[in-house]
């Protein structure tokens, strides 16, 4: 099982450090916990992650 480091994520996206920071940790949970795969975990991890930065910038 290959793991996500910060810097493979740096490379492929040009996020804010809260989103890097989100899309991290969601990735490398993804991956651990539920068997995806790093370009999967990646993907979804970003998709979450920005839709939880609007939530928290509408609040």
């Amino acid at each position: 099982m290959d793991i996500i480091n910060r810097d493979e994520i740096i490379k492929q996206f040009d996020l804010e450090s809260l989103l890097l920071d989100k899309v991290h940790r969601l990735a490398n949970g993804m991956i651990k916990l539920h068997g995806y795969s790093k370009e999967i975990a990646m993907i979804n991890a970003l998709i979450m992650a920005k839709a939880m930065v609007k939530i928290e910038q509408v609040q």
